[in-house]
């Protein structure tokens, strides 16, 4: 009910934009660096059959070059109607708070490219070299707003021009997210007709509670009509319809591999056009609660799956260790370390007293003993902590 106000409460501040703006705007550079994109999103549940469930519903998302965007090349109405960096004082915006792993207000990580190749260092030494730009695909926020963006997609292009790598950045409602790395002719699929990749990989993260971590994925992807790093993008008539479909498939009971399929996602572009004051108007026009009802939609199928067709709810497992210095002996050690990265939940108030008795402990234990001991979290976002003895320096506890 509050989207819905708040929607409504936006039509004339979106009007009152379109009379300002629409008859300002510039004709936009032939080398179009950003789209505005309309979409149809699809959901399938396939099992278990008494719960099998499906839904259609229009959303609205953004596809812009990260090195435009990051240079405020794509700001529009001096970044009020659409800007990049902050998130109030601007219809709409894009900042790199909310994607990837946490970074600081300094260095590689107060930017969502660099935040990119610090995901990417883990399995790519020159990263920094080999990532020249990517097209993220994402929706932005509203008057201050920022929704649940269940997928994020980058369309990541080496330095030769050529797509390279497709990363998807998944968000669930606990507060967490992560990222698939998938690389162009390694561990690829045959993609089925009208896609152009595709890649099936063991599932590593718990995005919905009436699903456990089990299963499969497969993702096939459709690229842009044209690639955005060539020199055919400056020349072409025609907007990108990308496509993205998610495949859940169930474990199979005689062999490691996908059984049963469980659930389909399709997000597919239905029309785009380049990102400028009436492309985006006209889309928030459109749909002017479009950007605020990711939550409300998840909440209302969540109510129906489990109170109507009575499915059952998984509880919430801690992710998998996805710190570099994690060691032997953690909860998954075959999938260590992640290429991507997961964001956790926030420690709660009883988990910051808990850590800080533990943190205690070892202090005097290091000194009472005579040992160094090093605590390290599978949070890749925590901290480091070492205890060490005056005594002795020789061993080394983890």
């Amino acid at each position: 009910m509050l989207s819905i106000v708040y929607g409504v409460l936006s039509l004339p501040l979106l009007v009152y934009c379109g009379a300002k703006l629409l008859g300002s705007e510039k004709a936009p550079n032939p080398y179009v660096r950003g789209y505005v994109l309309r979409n149809k999103v699809t959901h399938q549940r396939l099992l278990p059959e008494p719960s099998s469930h499906r839904f259609v519903y229009p959303t609205v998302c953004l596809l812009v070059s990260l090195s435009a965007l990051e240079k405020g090349a794509l700001d529009i109405g001096r970044g009020w109607l659409f800007g990049y960096g902050g998130l109030f004082g601007r219809l709409t915006g894009l900042r790199p708070d909310p994607y990837l792993t946490a970074g600081g207000s300094k260095g590689n990580g107060s930017t969502i490219h660099g935040r990119l190749i610090q995901v990417l260092l883990p399995r790519f030494a020159n990263a920094a070299e080999l990532l020249v730009d990517s097209w993220m695909m994402t929706m932005p926020s509203f008057l201050g707003f920022e929704g649940i963006n269940p997928l994020t997609v980058y369309f990541c292009y080496n330095s030769a021009g050529d797509f390279w790598l497709c990363i998807l950045e998944i968000h669930n409602t606990f507060g967490e997210s992560h990222v698939h790395v998938l690389e162009v002719g390694r561990d690829e699929d045959i993609p089925p007709n009208s896609y152009d990749h595709q890649w099936t990989f063991r599932r590593e993260f718990h995005v919905s509670p009436f699903n456990d971590r089990s299963g499969f994925y497969t993702i096939a992807i459709k690229l842009p009509s044209h690639p955005p790093m060539s020199a055919a993008c400056a020349q072409a008539t025609t907007c990108p319809l990308p496509v993205v479909r998610v495949q859940l498939y169930s474990d199979s009971e005689t062999a490691p591999s996908p059984g049963p399929l469980k659930l389909v996602a399709v997000l597919r572009c239905t029309s785009s056009a380049p990102l400028t004051a009436p492309s985006l108007l006209s889309a928030l026009l459109r749909a002017p609660m479009g950007l605020l009802l990711s939550f409300p939609r998840i909440l209302y199928h969540a109510w129906i799956l489990h109170y109507v067709k009575r499915l059952d709810v998984f509880l919430r497992p801690e992710p998998f260790p996805t710190n570099p210095d994690w060691g032997p002996g953690a909860t998954n050690p075959a999938k260590l370390p992640q290429p991507g990265g997961v964001k956790w939940q926030s420690e709660s108030l009883f988990e910051v007293f808990a850590k800080q008795r533990v943190v205690t402990f070892l202090q005097q234990r290091s000194e009472s003993i005579g040992i160094s001991v090093s605590l390290v979290s599978a949070n890749p976002e925590t901290p480091r902590d070492d205890f060490s003895s005056v005594l002795s320096a020789d061993a080394q506890v983890r």
